[in-house]
């Protein structure tokens, strides 16, 4: 392929050597041109700068233009007005002052006024000349609002509207009212106003009149005026100027970009700055955030491929800090250096070309043959091996190159053949794997569109361990999580809030939705979910079962409805809630009140109390309606910690409340006591003194008291009851109370004088201990039953049926338990001494109210621990009324105690619940027949068959039986006939003394005496 030359080969090293003097000399010249340059950049950068901050300025100055006019104007405004209101009836007045104001400075949409009286202003300027004017005046009108629209042709429309506005609620108002005096005019922070809905910021001012009452001015300028101001304004060629809050959320918005619609782009107004997805901007906030915020001249900083300049200032607008943030390329404000760079280059070029020239003809040397053998390389990687021409050149080492390229060529020739069979049998493999990897492919992307990428919030759930198996991305995200894999392997109680709707675990709840969505096949239900920090929120849930790999599964589509429920939660408080008090107004508690009259069942059930604030107009005249209003508040929450949970406390209006108290009693006066107590604590909680801002107060109240039982009694004749019985007591003093009928305060005054004495019996533990005994059915004494007895000082011995209920209803049952069970406790410890009396149990009664304290089984075993009594020799009798609540905290403490030793008897059983599903999973050692079927076995078929079916159950759930009130042999012949082993009654013993009842000899003697009557 290589054709000799004539002349001597040449080294290629001296070839490069005149190269590289060539380079040298190029270098040379473009280093010190760079030098040059570089010397010119600070130049460069100052006078950026200085640009960038001469447009900075004009836009606060801009700005400053476009809000002074409103803050300047509003001074100008409230010396209009002068000393004394407006006049609500006559509008022209306020309007001749504000309507040429609004016509000239077109960034005011509206202007509002109100007094700390209640009374309102409003002219707003509307679309094609249509003005419109709200006045307000809560103490005359209440919520009705006069609305007058004045139309471009002289028309004046006027209509009354019912709204939810009060002029002193609003952020103008309350901004004034809590002006910093280095302010007079405060400027709001941006919020949505009432009338136009629109988002914006008002500037509001206050002055005293001269009848002493507080009147607030405002202009209100909205966001979107504001937005187009900085949407029109440049700054350089691509720069933009933005008004953000101290928090970053959007003030003004920056240039519209291209191909957004206005609209579109003003609905971002008060989104955080990064919702916007400038990447400029982001870089900017981020560069300001590692100089914590502090205010620069200038921040330089790289975003993409340009450097850019940024000036975020303060901006105070009274009390409102706001930022202005002005940013653009560098390159905007960089002076035109192309004509020096021009004739730079050309002396540059000049240069080159001659050392060009000089090195062109020896390059050519270099540069054809090589290019030759590049092309004959072209050539051979094509596999063309015809025809190729020689290569000629002094140069040794390129005459070297083509000789080994012509090996190379016949190497490649003898390859070739043995490359095309073998490439023929991988062809086949790769349309075999190609076409495998389509199908694959395809698959993938069905199953992603399906699944992964759904914009639905998607669960697979395994019915059978309540865990999530799999979720797609829009499910991580509703749950507040980054990844999927966080939701994985959790189980759905853990993702949920703790308790659902109805109160219920939702460990328990979601079992019951999983097994409903197995049988249907599908359920929808909404449910309470938990993010990660454990605020909860709703959702509303559709489970669908579906079958994959032979696998039984369950996927969850989620629809969040949280904003649903708040919205809905939010009507139903408008409605029937108390907007100062949040109490139930007068519609919720009439309709309360009528339920509570449908429900009731038995005379006397429940009771109304109608409670009025003494001297309530004193307080208003005096101190001010917002003292007033702060007393009102803090009243109806002391009321609401007063009532029991369930019941109602409402405010039918100004200084008059009512309490609906229902299931008081089937009683007449154990009900009026429930209601007397209630009451006193209402009084009780009102002496305390109101705290009133700076002020303290001390209020008193009326309290009427009507109880109720009759459905056939109205609301409106119980609420004159009652109406009638607060007079009486406002008449008889000024902190009193009073019922309507006077024969129930009678008997409620000797209620609480039961009460008094049996707080006074507590204390001094004058209390004795009966002891009833319990035989088998050889008569011998097995054991007894502890009874309380109280040996009045002036009434005698008084009964337990009087005393227990009045001590359950006051909370004194607890103390009287404990005393009961101690004394019993120690009775076992003295018997424990003596041989005979050690095998004897004794019965102790537990009331309700005790059994469900959550420290009874802790204060039951340290009594026992501390007494040292045997707890195998301690009988507990329940009532079956303890079953109708917690069946499952019940069976808790009764193994706890069982688990000691404890035994359990229930008492009165067949008159209560009894429900054999729980019976059977209580641990009980004994079923009590109680003496109301004892008592008429003989003469009553009913109860002697009760009596039979309670002995078989015992017998089939392996439990003794005692029948108590035997007083007849003929009874005690009967209940052993039919299988009952012990007996307690008259028959056998009256309840005493333990020393009288229950010592060695008579239980010696019982024994011995049995044992004679049976042989």
């Amino acid at each position: 392929m290589v054709k000799a030359t004539k002349n001597k080969p040449v080294s290629l090293r001296r070839t490069l050597f005149i190269r590289l003097i060539l380079f040298i000399t190029g270098t040379a010249a473009l280093v010190c041109l760079g030098f040059f340059i570089l010397a010119l950049l600070p130049i460069v950068d100052e006078i950026a700068e200085k640009e960038f901050t001469n447009s900075a300025n004009r836009v606060e100055a801009d700005l400053d233009a476009l809000l002074n006019p409103a803050h300047a104007l509003l001074k100008m405004s409230s010396e209009w007005i002068g000393d004394s209101a407006p006049d609500l009836d006559q509008p022209d007045q306020f309007n001749q002052h504000f309507q040429p104001l609004l016509k000239q400075i077109s960034q005011i949409t509206s202007v509002v006024a109100g007094t700390t009286s209640g009374k309102g202003w409003l002219l707003l300027q509307l679309a094609d000349g249509v003005w419109q004017n709200r006045m307000t005046d809560i103490e005359r009108w209440g919520d009705q609002h006069l609305m007058i629209v004045h139309h471009p042709d002289g028309k004046i429309t006027r209509k009354w509207s019912q709204l939810d506005y009060d002029a002193r609620n609003r952020p103008w108002f309350k901004a004034a009212m809590k002006r910093d005096p280095a302010h007079p005019v405060s400027w709001t922070a941006p919020y949505i106003f009432f009338s136009t809905h629109d988002p914006g910021i008002t500037a509001s001012i206050r002055r005293t009149l001269n009848n002493g009452e507080e009147l607030v001015l405002g202009f209100d300028l909205t966001l979107k005026d504001l937005s187009n101001y900085t949407m029109k304004t440049k700054v350089g060629i691509n720069g933009f100027t933005l008004v953000i809050t101290d928090n970053e959320s959007l003030l003004a918005m920056p240039n519209l970009p291209n191909g957004t619609s206005e609209s579109a782009w003003l609905k971002q107004v008060l989104q955080p700055v990064s919702s916007l997805g400038i990447p400029a901007l982001n870089d900017a906030l981020q560069k300001w955030h590692q100089l914590d915020r502090q205010t620069q001249r200038i921040l330089s900083f790289q975003s993409g491929s340009q450097r850019w300049l940024a000036n975020i200032r303060p901006y105070s607008m009274g009390a409102q800090k706001l930022w202005v943030m002005t940013m653009a390329p560098a390159g905007d404000f960089t002076p035109n250096w192309l004509p020096i760079a021009m004739a730079v280059t050309s002396g540059l070029i000049f240069l080159l070309a001659t050392a060009f020239l000089i090195a062109r003809k020896q390059a050519l040397s270099i540069a054809r043959p090589l290019e030759k053998l590049a092309e004959t390389s072209h050539r051979i990687g094509q596999l063309d091996f015809q025809a190729i021409a020689p290569v000629k050149s002094r140069i040794k080492e390129i005459q070297q190159l083509a000789a080994t390229q012509d090996d190379m060529c016949k190497t490649l020739q003898q390859n070739q053949s043995a490359l095309a069979e073998q490439a023929e049998r991988l062809q086949h493999q790769i349309n075999a794997l190609q076409q495998a990897e389509a199908d694959l492919h395809e698959s993938n992307i069905y199953n992603k569109v399906l699944f992964s990428e759904s914009r639905i919030p998607l669960l697979v759930i395994a019915p059978e361990t309540e865990t999530v198996v799999d979720c797609n991305l829009a499910a991580a995200r509703i749950f507040h999580l980054g990844h999927q894999q966080e939701l994985l392997n959790k189980q759905l109680d853990e993702i949920s809030a703790t308790t659902q709707y109805d109160d219920f675990d939702s460990a328990e709840s979601i079992r019951g939705h999983i097994k409903l969505a197995q049988l249907k096949g599908s359920h929808l239900f909404e449910w309470r979910f938990a993010y990660p920090d454990g605020k909860s929120w709703d959702a509303e849930v559709h489970l669908m079962d579906f079958q994959f790999e032979s696998r039984s599964l369950l996927q969850a589509s989620l629809l969040d409805v949280t904003e649903r429920r708040a919205t809905a939660n939010q009507i139903n408080q408008l409605a029937f809630y108390d907007t100062l008090t949040h109490l139930p107004n007068r519609r919720l508690f009439l309709d309360r009140l009528q339920q509570a009259l449908s429900g009731t069942r038995k005379e006397h059930e429940g009771a109304l109390l109608i409670i009025d604030l003494n001297d309530f107009k004193s307080l208003n005249d005096t101190m001010g309606h917002d003292k007033g209003d702060l007393l009102l508040q803090q009243f109806a929450l002391r009321l609401s910690a007063c009532i029991p949970e369930g019941d109602t406390a409402a405010r039918l209006g100004s200084d008059e409340f009512v309490v609906i108290l229902k299931d008081l009693s089937g009683d007449t006066q154990k009900a009026a006591a429930v209601a007397q107590n209630i009451a006193e604590k209402i009084l009780a909680f009102l002496n305390r003194p109101f705290e009133l801002a700076d002020q303290v107060y001390h209020a008193t109240a009326s309290i009427g008291i009507a109880l109720f039982g009759n459905p056939l009694d109205t609301t409106e004749e119980l609420l004159k009851r009652a109406d009638l019985a607060m007079n009486q007591a406002k008449r008889n003093d000024q902190q009193s109370l009073c019922f309507f009928d006077p024969g129930i305060q009678d008997a409620v005054n000797s209620r609480i004088t039961l009460e008094t004495d049996l707080r006074q019996a507590i204390r001094d533990e004058n209390f004795q201990l009966y002891y009833q005994p319990q035989v088998d059915h050889s008569g011998c004494i097995i054991g007894a039953e502890a009874l309380i007895r109280w040996p009045h000082p002036t009434r005698g011995m008084v009964s337990p049926a009087e005393f227990i209920p009045a001590a359950e209803q006051i909370g004194l049952i607890l103390p009287i338990g404990h005393w009961v069970l101690e004394n019993a406790c120690r009775q076992l410890v003295l018997w424990s001494e003596d041989p005979i009396l050690e095998r004897l149990t004794l019965a102790v009664n537990v009331s309700a109210v005790q059994f469900r304290k959550a420290d009874f089984v802790s204060q039951t075993l340290a009594t026992l621990d501390h007494t040292g009594a045997n707890p195998k020799r301690l009988k507990l009798e329940l009532t079956e009324s303890m079953l109708l609540h917690d069946i499952e905290g019940i069976i808790s403490k009764m193994t706890t105690l069982k688990a000691r030793g404890v035994l359990f008897s229930l008492d009165d059983f067949g008159t209560g619940y009894s429900s054999l599903s729980y019976l059977k999973r209580l641990p009980l050692d004994q079923l009590k027949i109680d003496q109301s079927f004892v008592r008429d076995l003989l003469t009553d078929p009913n109860d002697a068959a009760i009596t039979n079916t309670i002995i078989a159950l015992s017998h089939s759930l392996g439990l003794e039986v005692i029948a108590e009130g035997v007083e007849t042999e003929a009874q005690h012949l009967f209940l052993t006939s039919q299988g009952c082993r012990s007996f307690q009654g008259y028959l056998f013993g009256k309840p005493g003394p333990v020393e009288q009842v229950l010592t060695s000899q008579i239980v010696t003697g019982s024994f011995h005496n049995r044992q004679g009557a049976v042989s």
